[in-house]
C-alpha cells in the first residue's frame, strides 16, 4: 500500500448509520474516516482464522457501506496482517483489480485450508466446499459479465496462477516452476475435456455468442418478430439478426436494450452467473440478480423481478 493510496483512503469521510460506538480521530472536530469506522466492524486477517468466513464477513460490511470496487481495492490491504500482508506485498504488483485480488486470496488461503483438512484425515465430505473453490485466476471481467470465455483453454489461466508467489508453489520442486516447453503446451491442450470437467456434463455454460442461433429456434422469439413487423410501436427492436427488449431507465428519457434470452438458455444463464466467482459467489443474491436485470430479459422475468 503506497502513500498515495493511503491518503485516498484517509480522505474519505463517512458516518456509519448502524454504529453507536464513539470513533476517536486525530481531530475531535472532524468526522471519522471510512477506514477508522471500518476498523470497529472488521477484524484483520492473519491467516489463522477461517478464510471463507472472513471473506464473506468483509464482503457484507463493504456492501453495507455501499463501497465501490475501487474503494474496496484501496481499503482491504489494511486488514491483512503478519504472513498475509507479506503475501500481499509480494503479489501487489500483479494484482489488477479488487475482483482479481479476491481470486488470488481464494486460491491461496482456501486451498491451504483444504490441504490442512486432508492432512488431518478429516472426512472428505466436510472438504467438498473447498474443492468447489479451486477456480483458475481470471482477469477478463467483462467477458465473465457477458458469459464469454467460460470454456476457454484452461492452460493459459493455470500459467497465470503459477506466476503469482504462493506458499504452496514455493514448496514445489524446481521442475514445476520452470517455464513450459512448446511440447508441454501441446500435451496440455490435447488433454481430454473430461480432465477439467468438474460440473454436470448436461449443464452447458451460457455463451452469448450463441444467442442468434438460439433465438432463431425459439417459437416465442419468432412470435415476437412477427409482432414487430405488424406493429412498429413495440417494446422490442431487431438489429443485426438479434431481438432485444427495450427497457425504460428510471428518471431517464431513453431506453436500454436488453438481450432477449430464449427459454432454452435461461437455465444456463442462471447457472453461469451463480457459479461465477466475480459476479456471483460471495456477493449478495440481490446484487447478482440486479446484474442480470440490467443486461438480460425473458418473457417470465417479471416473476423473478416483481418491480418490472
Amino acid at each position: 500500500m503506497n502513500e498515495h493510496q493511503s491518503n485516498q483512503v484517509e480522505s474519505i469521510d463517512v458516518t456509519d448509520p448502524q454504529c453507536n460506538v464513539q470513533v476517536s480521530t486525530r481531530d475531535s472536530n472532524k468526522k471519522p474516516s471510512l477506514l477508522e469506522v471500518l476498523r470497529h466492524h472488521i477484524k484483520s486477517f492473519n491467516g489463522s482464522d477461517d478464510a471463507r468466513e472472513w471473506l464473506k464477513h468483509i464482503q457484507s460490511k463493504f456492501s453495507a457501506f455501499n463501497l465501490t470496487f475501487k474503494e474496496r481495492f484501496q481499503i482491504i490491504p489494511y486488514f491483512f496482517e503478519d504472513d498475509v500482508f507479506i503475501w500481499y506485498a509480494l503479489n501487489q504488483d500483479k494484482v489488477q483489480s479488487y475482483a482479481h485480488l479476491c481470486q488470488l486470496f481464494i486460491h491461496e488461503y482456501f486451498k491451504l485450508k483444504q490441504n490442512s483438512d486432508l492432512d488431518a484425515n478429516v472426512d472428505l465430505g466436510t472438504t467438498n466446499k473447498y474443492l468447489l473453490l479451486r477456480q483458475p485466476v481470471v482477469t477478463n471481467e467483462i467477458a465473465h459479465d457477458y458469459g464469454l470465455g467460460f470454456q476457454k483453454d484452461k492452460s493459459s489461466s493455470i500459467q497465470l496462477t503459477g506466476a503469482v508467489v504462493t506458499r504452496p508453489n514455493s514448496k514445489t520442486t524446481p521442475q514445476h516452476i520452470t517455464s513450459s516447453s512448446p511440447s508441454q503446451h501441446i500435451s496440455s491442450s490435447t488433454q481430454s475435456p473430461n480432465d477439467f470437467n468438474y460440473s454436470n456434463p448436461d449443464e452447458k455454460s451460457f455463451d452469448i455468442t450463441m444467442l442468434k442461433e438460439y433465438q432463431f429456434n425459439d417459437k416465442q422469439v419468432q412470435k415476437g418478430l412477427n409482432g414487430l413487423k405488424e406493429n412498429i410501436n413495440t417494446s422490442f427492436v431487431y438489429q443485426d439478426g438479434i431481438l432485444d427488449k427495450l427497457a425504460s431507465i428510471p428518471y431517464g428519457k431513453t431506453k436500454r436494450k436488453l438481450f432477449y434470452i430464449p427459454s432454452s438458455m435461461i437455465k444456463h444463464l442462471l447457472i453461469s452467473y451463480h457459479n461465477n466467482p466475480l459476479i456471483g459467489g460471495y456477493f449478495a443474491i440481490r446484487r447478482t440478480l440486479e446484474k442480470l436485470k440490467q443486461q438480460f430479459w425473458w418473457p417470465d422475468r417479471p416473476l423473478l423481478f416483481p418491480d418490472n
